[in-house]
């Protein structure tokens, strides 16, 4: 069985980070069926071994199988795990948290887009960089170091939208729009 771990961030992160997290799997299992419900909160992944199947319908799949950004969600989707010996591993940030670093942070509604395809140069450097380490301590490091790195000089998470974020996310969809004007 899949061992799913997470792994809070520190203090210089907490108001982009959510968590770091570590899934160890193992071929017990064939494939693993899941249907991953919406968050709000984008993510970085970092498949290894066989990678996962992604499918918004339940019948057509896409393979996963390099580092994806996964933008935030407003629909489910499915996903099967190949079970094989490896160790996946990403971040998932605050619902409000990656938008400092994307411009147009709403065109990742729903989309999954290669790391090197939101950062460019930087991304591929850090696939490289993550290969180069071998432990799963190693790795969480770089890719911490990484985010540090990446928040723009001037940015800082607004603590009027901060508070209205969380308030949506916490409602878990039942939120009304007039509900909002208290803020």
């Amino acid at each position: 069985m899949p061992r799913y771990i997470e792994i809070q961030p520190s203090d210089q992160l907490k108001d982009y980070v959510e968590c770091f997290w570590v899934m160890k799997k193992n071929e017990s299992y064939a494939i693993l069926d899941d249907i991953i419900i919406p968050n709000g909160c984008c993510e970085i992944v970092f498949p290894s071994g066989k990678g996962y199947l992604r499918s918004t319908d339940g019948v057509n799949f896409k393979k996963i199988s390099e580092a994806v950004v996964i933008g935030h969600r407003d629909k489910y989707f499915f996903l099967k795990e190949y079970q094989d010996d490896s160790i996946d591993f990403g971040v998932r940030f605050t619902p409000y948290g990656f938008a400092p670093f994307i411009n147009g942070i709403f065109r990742m509604t729903n989309q999954t887009e290669g790391l090197q395809d939101v950062f460019g140069k930087l991304g591929l450097n850090l696939v490289r960089e993550l290969s180069e380490h071998q432990s799963i301590d190693d790795k969480l490091k770089c890719l911490e170091l990484f985010i540090l790195n990446q928040i723009p000089k001037q940015a800082s998470v607004n603590s009027f939208v901060k508070e209205a974020v969380n308030y949506v996310h916490q409602s878990q969809g039942t939120l009304k729009v007039n509900e909002l004007m208290i803020f």
